[in-house]
């Protein structure tokens, strides 16, 4: 074991030792409905927020973006905590290796995170810290266990060296990362990289299995309109499902998630068959509710170093082994789709974005390493 890990490790250790944050909330006896904030420009849908209610002890009212593509919780330490803690080089605990305040646990541990592919990546550096989550609004929460937080204090776009803010839009505050790549019996992260979803950190009574269900953003009843701005329009509705039982999978394509290499890490991706134009190949596919518009193709046929965009009423088409088929035309707005050879680093797997959960429902089960689509 390496230095580095073993000073994370005796952080942790110290954590467990000294924190007094209070246990999370009480057990997910059934599947429980939570409201997403829909941001709508145009009429399309190009955010999806989950809401944060409390950290330890700490009110807030926070908004994060719901990401199906990557795991973990990341947040803008400036939201969380008093300003003058939070510098460009990291967050200041006065020369100790963790500090508690309002039931927020911060350790000095420090890591970074990148989102993003190229040219527009960007990298994040924060610190883990320790704490229960309320997720959800004032009509309906949950609350987890301790689990580890990613609290961001700067941020940096790689291509120009720029502040990178955690978000584009102002009223965001951190990313929910839905995905679990790791086992639910792994508790403790001393990495960004071993973070798994909020929603893997409740509390499921028998009977209910640890994972989520995400309806179709089309298909929402009598959204509940929250604010309204020219074309701008942010409403809620409750799409997520947390908890799920057999019955719920009932007509949905599952698609068993498989171990990598170390046997500790499970594929978030659906592997199939992607068809463009005719030409076809075998590919993974991560569908992606934090990707607002487009996304992008690992093109296995290309030997070119250069990506370009398909044309305008390009056919295209991606069928899973379990039989589940999903077609659209490209376009230059919300369905743009970029090509990106495999032959290079840039990409290993093709990335859908928003748009496809608008005439499909899904589902991430975390106790059975599925997951589930079924189209309205």
């Amino acid at each position: 074991m390496s230095f580095k890990c073993l000073f994370s490790v005796a952080i942790i250790l110290t954590f467990f030792s000294v924190s007094a944050i209070p246990p999370g909330g009480p057990e997910i006896s059934q599947p429980t409905p939570l409201n997403l904030l829909m941001v709508k420009d145009g009429g399309y849908t190009d955010r999806l927020l989950l809401g944060i209610t409390q950290l330890g002890l700490k009110k807030v009212e926070l908004k994060t973006v719901f990401d199906t593509g990557s795991e973990g919780l990341v947040l803008d330490a400036k939201a969380v905590l008093p300003g003058e803690m939070v510098t460009p080089d990291g967050i200041d605990l006065r020369g100790r290796r963790v500090m508690t305040l309002d039931g927020i646990t911060i350790t000095a541990i420090k890591d970074s995170t990148s989102y993003g592919d190229a040219p527009n990546n960007r990298m994040y550096y924060g610190q883990i810290a320790y704490t229960t989550v309320t997720l959800g609004d004032n009509t309906h929460e949950v609350t987890t266990r301790q689990m580890p937080v990613f609290l961001i204090y700067r941020g940096v776009k790689l291509l120009t060296g720029e502040e990178a803010a955690i978000d584009h839009d102002s009223i965001v505050n951190g990313i929910c990362g839905v995905e679990n790549v790791h086992p639910l019996s792994e508790e403790v992260a001393t990495a960004r990289k071993y973070m798994k979803s909020p929603f893997a950190y409740l509390n499921y009574r028998r009977g209910v299995y640890a994972g989520i269900q995400l309806s179709a953003t089309g298909s929402a009843d009598h959204p509940q309109v929250v604010s309204q701005h020219n074309n701008r329009v942010i409403c809620a509705a409750p799409l997520l499902q947390v908890g799920l039982t057999n019955s719920m999978e009932d007509g949905y394509i599952l698609q068993q998630k498989k171990m990598k290499n170390n046997s500790h890490v499970l594929s978030p991706m659906v592997v199939g068959k992607l068809r463009i134009n005719g030409m076809e190949t075998t590919g993974d596919i991560l569908f992606d509710s934090g990707t607002k518009r487009g996304g992008s193709i690992a093109d296995m046929n290309s030997f070119s170093d250069n990506s370009y965009v398909l044309d305008d009423q390009t056919q295209v088409s991606f069928t899973a082994r379990e039989g589940f088929r999903y077609s659209f035309v490209a376009d230059k707005k919300n369905r743009k789709i970029t090509m990106v050879p495999n032959n290079t680093d840039r990409l290993k797997r093709s990335v859908w974005g928003l748009w496809f959960f608008i005439n499909n429902n899904f589902i991430i089960d975390y106790s059975n390493y599925l997951i589930g689509i079924k189209p309205v």
